[in-house]
């Protein structure tokens, strides 16, 4: 799986993440959020938390 296709996935599980509402479905949108977080320092460790979407740059 390339780069741009991953970066895409993470992109689409945040804006999903966004639309989720209600406090039953808080924590799980929690996780979701972090596992997406953890994915993405796995693909772009040397970014900081908050500029790693910008997986492009990496080439």
């Amino acid at each position: 799986m390339d780069i741009k296709k991953i970066e895409k996935l993470l992109q689409d599980i945040r804006n999903q993440c966004i639309h989720i509402k209600g406090d039953e479905n808080g924590y799980h949108v929690a996780q979701i959020r972090t596992a997406a977080s953890e994915i993405e320092k796995l693909v772009a460790p040397e970014k900081p938390a908050g500029k790693r979407m910008n997986l492009k740059a990496m080439g």
